[in-house]
């Protein structure tokens, strides 16, 4: 049975001269980025608030311990409830019916697929593909085609704005669409005349370190470069990769909380992220093209 936040009694936030009211945060799991993102929120809450903050660990509670997790959060000193990771927006999107205080969300890769409903307010684990677009052609000029790695089935419309956006801003994005790992291979050697780099989005049909390995190694031995998406990447020897500081995520995910409970009205933002160039690296591919040529590689 599906317990929601509907007795009485439930859902209805501390007064101000009454209870110090709580913020409870629902972690995921027990992971280093979910903790630091942890950590900058109840800074922030504790640093900037009269709130308290309460947090648990999702995957660390029993089905059993569930009523009394419920009893806990949806008590009348409940301010806010945060969930960070999608475990936990879905939890909140099972369970939030009734609840009075603020719901937001953090570190969640596509929102819309766990279903957002009441809880529209949020910090999605994506950047912007036109904000991605814009620093991959200030960065690294003389790199303008790229290809793009990506499965059809889960990332059309990804595609479909970033050649946009590509073509705006003067670059030329080749769509390196597969359906299974084992295309890859295929597809790359087909196309590496064609582009200066591959770009790489999270899409689990196309993303595991092997594969990383590979087509990183796969464009450095013809001059191209990769751009990335986490730490991983930039150390796996990628020209280019997006980052985030996942504490610093955190914090605007508190900001955000108490903006919600100073009444500001809600939506989605934008994370905080950071672009890192591998310098070595694009020295490396730069004096290798100047080396072999135009095409910057030989077969």
């Amino acid at each position: 049975m599906v317990m929601l936040c509907t007795r009485v009694g439930w859902g209805v936030p501390a007064s101000l001269g009454g209870e110090r009211a709580q913020v409870h945060v629902l972690v995921a799991k027990r992971i280093k980025p979910y903790i630091e993102a942890l950590s900058g929120l109840s800074q922030v809450i504790s640093e900037t608030s009269p709130n308290d903050v309460r947090h648990y660990f999702l995957d660390e509670i029993p089905e059993k311990g569930v009523p009394t997790l419920l009893d806990e959060i949806c008590s009348v000193n409940s301010a806010a409830w945060v969930g960070i990771g999608p475990e936990s927006l879905e939890f909140i999107k099972t369970h939030e019916a009734g609840y009075a205080g603020v719901t937001v969300y953090a570190m969640v890769l596509n929102p819309e697929q766990i279903g957002e409903g009441g809880v529209a307010c949020g910090i999605p684990l994506r950047i912007p593909v036109s904000r991605q677009v814009a620093v991959i052609r200030n960065e690294l000029t003389g790199f303008s085609r790229w290809g793009l790695l990506f499965d059809p089935d889960r990332n059309t419309a990804f595609f479909s704005q970033a050649a946009s956006a590509a073509s705006d801003a003067g670059l030329t994005l080749v769509p390196l669409s597969v359906q299974s790992k084992k295309d890859i291979p295929a597809m790359l050697s087909a196309h590496w005349q064609q582009v200066d780099g591959v770009w790489m989005i999270p899409d689990a049909t196309v993303i595991s370190e092997r594969i990383v390995q590979f087509v990183i190694k796969e464009a450095l031995i013809r001059n191209r470069g990769v751009v990335g998406y986490n730490r991983f990447f930039y150390d796996a020897g990628a020209l280019l990769s997006f980052q985030f500081d996942y504490e610093r995520l955190g914090r605007q995910a508190g900001t955000l909380t108490l903006s919600r409970l100073n009444g500001a009205p809600c939506g989605r933002e934008d994370p905080e992220f950071f672009a890192v160039v591998n310098r070595r690296v694009k020295e490396r591919i730069l004096s290798g093209r100047a080396d072999r040529g135009p095409e910057g590689w030989e077969e």
